[in-house]
C-alpha cells in the first residue's frame, strides 16, 4: 500500500467518524456560512483537516445554488483549493474533497521541505 492509498484510508475513516459521530447521511443540513438554522460545511471541513493534522488559515464556505456549495479552504501559504459540495453528498464526495486538499497541502509541504533543504547547502 502506498501512501496515497494510506492517506485515502485515513481520510475516509475521519470522514465516517465524523457522519456516525453527528448521526448524518448526507449533508442536508449543512449549509454555507451565511446560512441560517443549518450545520456550516466549513465547521465540517475544518475539524476533519484538523483531525487529519492538515494546516490552513480559513475555511469559507459560500451558496453557488440551491443545494450547492463552494468551500474555499487557504493554506498556510495562502494558496487556495476550492471543493464543491452538494447537499445530497454523502461520505464519498467528502472523502474525494479530503483527498484534493491533501494533495494540495501535501505538495506545499514537499516544496518547503525542497525550499529548506536547498538553503541549507547553499549556506555549505
Amino acid at each position: 500500500m502506498n501512501n496515497k492509498e494510506k492517506y485515502y484510508d485515513l481520510s475516509l475513516s475521519q470522514v465516517i467518524d465524523y457522519f456516525r459521530e453527528n448521526n448524518i447521511k448526507d449533508l442536508m443540513d449543512y449549509g454555507s456560512d451565511c446560512d441560517e438554522g443549518l450545520n456550516h460545511l466549513s465547521s465540517m471541513y475544518e475539524e476533519i483537516l484538523d483531525k487529519l493534522n492538515i494546516k490552513y488559515s480559513n475555511v469559507y464556505t459560500e451558496d453557488v445554488s440551491d443545494g450547492k456549495y463552494l468551500t474555499i479552504i487557504t493554506l498556510q501559504d495562502n494558496s487556495q483549493i476550492t471543493v464543491d459540495t452538494s447537499a445530497w453528498n454523502g461520505i464519498k464526495v467528502v472523502t474525494e474533497n479530503i483527498e484534493s486538499i491533501y494533495e494540495k497541502w501535501n505538495s506545499i509541504q514537499e516544496k518547503a521541505i525542497k525550499e529548506q533543504a536547498e538553503n541549507e547547502i547553499s549556506y555549505l
